[in-house]
């Protein structure tokens, strides 16, 4: 069961430790790049959590009405961090849009209820700046477990209800998601993070689709290597998604993995990259 979740099991190019050393090493050489080319804010505080910070990138670059892209990292809420994930800002900046990249404290310091809620007090505080910033939109993105994040920001009635929250989010950007997360009980991903079965039940993006708000795009994005469980996981989310009435696209990197799409992502001239981006252009109203 391991095997079928472990997204280093179906690299393309790389497999195992090589593929997870070989990405780690590239995102933080194109991040530290990323930060020398672009404006940015760094280790803005969102909570009081240490990890409860975020990097803001592109104003300076791009109008202070931009609209805004929050990225949440990936590594299964036990691993990875902001600092190594500043080069998702690199496309985005550069099609007019300014970044997010945030962090979140890490299980199993903290249950899975915590971080979904510490990626909600992160958007809490984005949209406040937004308002302050006049923005023209929010739109809600994540990799793989901060993809899990940020469906499930958006699956929670009681923060959407709030008008001022719903309002501001014109999208989501869900890269090779999490979306169930049941199924990880059985896999030593549970034991490390320490998930049991209640919290992988009310935190399952699938188990809520039927509070998602219907008028907030959804972007569903694969990596034609993924793992198995996430291309099945991704196309019940779409399915149930728009039996739900919302809008929802889905685009395939095909001959990538889990890891090595981003290398195209980053190109925002790339086929598939700039699908993505000019559905977010489309639906901040800026394109």
């Amino acid at each position: 069961m391991d095997a079928e979740y472990m997204p280093s099991v179906w690299g393309v190019r790389l497999r195992g430790d090589e593929l997870i050393l070989d990405y780690c090493q590239k995102a933080m050489d194109n991040s530290t790049i990323t930060r020398q080319e672009l404006p940015c804010e760094l280790g803005l505080r969102y909570g009081p959590h240490p990890r409860e910070t975020m990097d803001v990138y592109g104003y300076g670059r791009v109008p202070e009405n931009a609209p805004i892209l929050v990225f949440f990292h990936g590594g299964y809420w036990i691993e990875g961090d902001k600092d190594m994930h500043a080069f998702v800002a690199k496309p985005f900046v550069e099609s007019g849009l300014a970044v997010v990249v945030a962090g979140y404290p890490l299980a199993p310091e903290s249950t899975l209820d915590q971080i979904v809620e510490s990626a909600r007090l992160c958007m809490t505080c984005v949209i406040k700046m937004s308002k302050q910033k006049n923005s023209a939109g929010i739109i809600v993105s994540g990799h793989s477990a901060g993809a899990h994040l940020a469906a499930m920001v958006l699956s929670s009635q009681s923060w959407t209800s709030r008008s001022e929250n719903l309002a501001c989010i014109k999208g989501a950007v869900l890269f090779s998601s999490v979306l169930d997360v049941k199924p990880l009980l059985s896999t030593s991903v549970a034991k490390d993070a320490a998930i049991t079965m209640d919290q992988a039940a009310i935190n399952s993006p699938l188990e809520v689709v039927s509070s998602f708000p219907q008028d907030v795009f959804v972007q569903l994005v694969l990596a034609e290597h993924d793992p198995p469980p996430f291309h099945r996981q991704t196309k019940r989310y779409m399915e149930a998604l728009r039996d739900c009435g919302v809008k929802c696209d889905l685009v395939v990197y095909s001959d990538e993995d889990h890891f090595s799409f981003f290398q195209r992502l980053m190109d925002k001239e790339d086929e598939v990259t700039s699908q993505i981006i000019k559905n977010v252009l489309r639906e901040t109203r800026t394109a």
